[in-house]
């Protein structure tokens, strides 16, 4: 795929923009916008993810958004093709090699002969040892002070032997997740396997900020360096931030990358189903 990385670059250089503009302007990390150029599509958390930032930077630069995604997609179905084709023929010829070891595959069968074998020597002698010992406590003569004989009239040391309980497994719960909305025109992060959402702004200089839970205003304000604001909703959090290099948002107690912005903006953060 070495063509659609260059497509993008020489697109963007005869545009005279830098990858920070186009972060501004599309609201894609710049980490995401030079794996794009390069091609190492392993950056993206997913096919999903990487689909809307191609789509988005292409259209940003004027070029044919779905003409580009075609060729990408033909691209890595071919890449898929060849992968296949060198799977099965490594496992063709392992399978051949197999099948001139006759010799080898005999000796295994003759082991595992042998093992089954000493495996059933083994549960005769327990057998016959429980038998004997069984025989003679039948005709040992009762003890003067009787103990109540077990229910199944089987010696002591076998009735006390009980099978330990099997504990059911744990739930395996999710982790909490928190990622970045690719698709999104504007700054949009999405919580998963949680309840609700909880954001905690912290501030290094003066910031206005306003903040929506469920669609209520909750804060509208100016907070200065070293204040910190909670919020929490249960669907959605939507913070209009005045000054943006200023602050820094956790969500759900994980640090979130803000865009590196000067302009007033608003960001909204929505729990997934």
């Amino acid at each position: 795929m070495t063509e659609i990385g260059s497509e993008l670059k020489n697109a963007r250089e005869s545009l005279g923009l830098t990858l920070n503009e186009i972060m501004d302007r599309t609201m894609i990390p710049k980490k995401q916008l030079k794996a794009l150029e390069e091609e190492k599509f392993a950056v993206f958390p997913g096919e999903v993810y990487l689909i809307g930032a191609l789509r988005k930077y292409a259209t940003e630069l004027g070029l044919d958004a779905d003409e580009l995604l075609e060729r990408y997609k033909r691209t890595k179905a071919d890449s898929n093709e060849d992968e296949e084709e060198n799977y099965e023929r490594k496992r063709s010829n392992k399978h051949k090699k197999r099948v001139k070891a006759p010799v080898k595959r005999k000796r295994l069968k003759v082991g595992r002969l042998i093992g089954m074998v000493l495996i059933l020597l083994l549960l005769l002698t327990a057998f016959h040892t429980l038998v004997e010992l069984y025989e003679r406590r039948q005709s040992s003569p009762p003890p003067s002070n009787e103990q109540p004989q077990n229910e199944n009239n089987l010696p002591d040391e076998l009735s006390e032997e009980v099978p330990p309980e099997i504990e059911p497994e744990e739930q395996q719960i999710p982790p909490v997740q928190v990622e970045r909305d690719p698709e999104a025109d504007g700054v949009r992060f999405i919580v998963r396997h949680a309840d609700s959402i909880k954001a905690e702004m912290s501030f290094t200089g003066s910031c206005w900020i306003r903040v929506l839970a469920d669609g209520d205003n909750v804060f509208e304000g100016t907070l200065q360096a070293g204040q910190t604001n909670m919020a929490t909703a249960t669907e959605q959090l939507s913070i209009r931030i005045g000054n943006p290099p200023v602050m820094q948002l956790v969500i759900n107690e994980q640090s979130v990358q803000l865009p590196e912005t000067v302009s007033p903006y608003t960001l909204s953060i929505v729990c997934a189903e």
